[in-house]
């Protein structure tokens, strides 16, 4: 099952004048730490992607914000394996 999606709606992204470019507003900067600083991960920091909207609408933004909330398994143990004692038999 997926995760539910986190929109982060204090961005407004729109296509910019020139091909392969955006522009992006940011209408409220506090509010915008603010929402971005509910979902700071264990380093500290944010991954975001910037997704192209399906149905886009004439003058209005073209682009959303989500938050990655992807986090990697941990392995349960996780120290390096032992080097191979001296007196054991090798095949070479």
């Amino acid at each position: 099952m997926a995760d539910e999606k986190i929109y982060i709606n204090t961005i407004v992204i729109k296509e910019g004048l020139f091909p392969d470019s955006l522009d992006v507003w940011i209408p409220n900067i506090e509010k915008l730490f603010d929402d971005l600083s509910k979902h700071v991960n264990f380093n500290g920091g944010i991954n975001l992607r910037i997704g192209k909207k399906k149905y886009q609408v004439e003058g209005k933004a073209s682009h959303y914000v989500t938050v990655i909330t992807y986090k990697p398994a941990t392995l349960g143990n996780s120290s390096p394996a032992s080097p191979p004692a001296d007196d054991e038999d090798l095949p070479f």
